[in-house]
């Protein structure tokens, strides 16, 4: 009997294919030929795929789509499907756009009271800063890398571990730009690169959903996994929840007194701990300053308020966004799962577990907030090479997941100990990295990566030098 060759690898081929005229095109144009017409057009569709491919509201909603039409929906269910997934999404940016806004005055204020400068970790703005230079590495390693992991999900995931599909556009294209930077450190540029470095993607990819699978389902109800550069640190703090706590100590059944009730209303338990964070570093960092570099003027007193509110007010855009689009992107992947990758899985982002234990995500973020600044006060006390500027960002989003996790397998001892150990990782596995980034060689010596990313260009920076000796 004759087999018949599924779809995907034509959809494969053919955007494999794109992206090979694309980026010899682009490279024309860099050398000095003329941008013709034809040219032109090879150049815009590649960056709408690159772009859509980044874009998290148009990849899941499609992801959904695609999973309902296989269920053979009406058109009414699909396009439904299509608009809520793209709203529950957008919901979920506005969520974490507020947060963002809100706690990134704090890294001024941690920069004030310190008296330092140093290096500021964050994936996507240093890969994307590094386009300058690598921009046809990057992007021929984030598209090409992702249609390889589809094809290997696609054979691995009726007998395999590997049947997650990474579906977080951004933690993407954080790691297609690290992969850049440690082949460039390398000297490996242009297609040898992009054909490695896909390789390597793609390797990560399909391995990390898998590494931390066994601590996202059980909080999940095994619906999905993450498909997030947090994963290797999620699986360390998993393993060590484990082994030095006790579930049964879970902070989301401790009982507050009647009065205390509304403390389990996540949004105002954040603004509730946020407020005295930001009082005391106003205070340490003089109001003065405050009121005329951060607060437009307003009395920095009410500021404080504000942003610990608006912080708050972000949990609940976030958290409204992630229930629509869970309640819509999980009975349309099982699309995915039965007709189009059989077997498959999801890969989420990091705010889809934040509804099922919000007491743990505040305590983790609180604990990862105090570990931070520890490790910030034994950098400048060693006079390491460089200091890793305290990240808000981080503190919020990797301590809620780090608490979660800690809090499900080990409970209150679990988290405490896990958000402790995840935030002297992020302060100091960006110093252990630097090296194999070769941020210096492409002018990015302020930026650096986190320590998820930190760890896998050691991994992936010691195996190239290995086999190049450089």
């Amino acid at each position: 009997m004759k087999r018949r060759i599924h779809p995907i690898y034509f959809i494969a081929l053919a955007i494999i294919l794109t992206f090979t005229v694309a980026n010899k095109a682009l490279a024309y144009v860099a050398q000095g030929g003329t941008a013709d017409f034809s040219f032109t057009i090879v150049e815009s569709l590649t960056k709408f795929l690159f772009d859509l491919l980044k874009t998290p509201a148009f990849t899941l909603s499609i992801v959904a789509a695609i999973g309902l039409i296989a269920l053979k929906k009406p058109t009414s269910d699909v396009v439904a499907g299509f608009f809520k997934v793209f709203l529950g999404i957008v919901l979920i940016m506005a969520g974490a756009i507020t947060i963002v806004n809100a706690v990134l005055p704090l890294n001024d204020l941690f920069v004030r009271v310190g008296g330092f400068r140093g290096v500021y970790t964050w994936e996507e703005p240093t890969a994307a800063a590094a386009m300058g230079q690598l921009g046809m590495e990057i992007g021929g390693i984030f598209g090409l890398g992702f249609i390889i992991h589809l094809i290997v999900v696609r054979l691995l995931a009726k007998r395999t571990p590997f049947k997650y599909i990474f579906l977080t556009g951004h933690t993407m294209f954080g790691m297609a730009g690290m992969i850049a930077l440690v082949l460039n450190n390398v000297g490996i540029n242009g297609w040898n690169a992009i054909i490695l470095g896909s390789l390597m993607q793609a390797f990560y990819l399909t391995v990390s959903p898998a590494m931390v699978a066994p601590f996202i389902m059980p909080i999940t109800n095994n619906q999905w996994t993450f498909g997030h550069n947090q994963s290797f640190w999620l699986t360390v703090s998993g393993l060590v929840a484990k082994a030095v706590g006790n579930p049964e100590n879970d902070v989301e059944k401790m009982k507050f007194p009647k009065g205390l009730e509304f403390l389990k209303i996540p949004s105002i338990l954040t603004a509730i701990i946020m407020l005295p964070i930001f009082v005391i570093f106003s205070v340490l960092a003089d109001p003065g300053y405050v009121e005329a570099n951060l607060t437009g003027g307003t009395h920095w007193v009410v500021w404080c308020f504000i942003q610990s509110t608006m912080m708050g007010a972000g949990i609940e855009i976030l958290l409204l966004g992630v229930r629509m689009f869970i309640g819509e992107i999980i009975p349309a992947f099982k699309g995915i799962s039965e007709k189009v990758i059989p077997g498959s899985m999801p890969g989420l982002d990091c705010p889809t577990i934040y509804p099922f234990a919000p007491t743990a995500l505040m305590f983790g973020v609180v604990v990862m907030l105090v570990a931070v600044l520890a490790s910030t006060a034994i950098q400048m006390m060693l006079k390491t090479p460089f200091v890793v500027l305290p990240n808000a960002i981080y503190i919020f989003f990797v301590g809620a997941s780090t608490g979660i996790v800690g809090n499900k397998f080990g409970g209150l001892r679990g988290l405490i100990v896990t958000c402790i150990l995840s935030g002297f990782a992020y302060m100091f596995v960006p110093l252990a990295s630097a090296p194999f980034l070769g941020l210096d060689k492409v002018g990015l010596e302020a930026l650096g990566m986190s320590a998820d990313n930190g760890v896998w260009a050691i991994f992936y920076g010691i195996i190239l030098k290995l086999i190049t000796g450089k």
